[in-house]
């Protein structure tokens, strides 16, 4: 008997669109992820109520909003704790403590590669 296992669903909220279309397209190939994406905290809210995500791969710096601003409006909407990997160009390990120290489940510095992603989901 055959057993699959629900492809589970990632919001990708991330602002600059080369970097979100290959990492959707990356993510797809895998066949264990259904990428979702918002290009900022308004359209991530809106999709995280009507799609329920799995996980959420999200950029800190997003085109004047913060991936920080994302999660305070999950956490005062009462939105279900959602299994967040941070992504950042900013490797100063002051940030990356300060990430973790949030509830985050892991912190990726770009450039990233589709293995990273998937060995901090596991």
């Amino acid at each position: 008997m055959w057993f699959f296992k629900r492809k589970k669903r990632i919001l990708i909220v991330e602002d600059d669109e080369v970097i979100r279309q290959i990492t959707m397209r990356r993510m797809e190939k895998t066949n264990k992820f259904i990428p979702l994406e918002a290009a900022n905290v308004e359209s991530a809210i809106a999709i995280i109520h009507s799609d329920k995500p799995d996980y959420l791969l999200l950029d800190i710096v997003l085109n004047g909003e913060s991936g920080f601003d994302l999660l305070e409006m999950m956490r005062l909407r009462k939105v279900p704790n959602i299994p967040t990997l941070i992504t950042s160009n900013d490797q100063r390990i002051r940030n990356i403590e300060d990430s973790l120290g949030r509830g985050i489940i892991g912190y990726i510095v770009k450039p990233y590669n589709t293995k990273d992603i998937i060995s901090k989901l596991n």
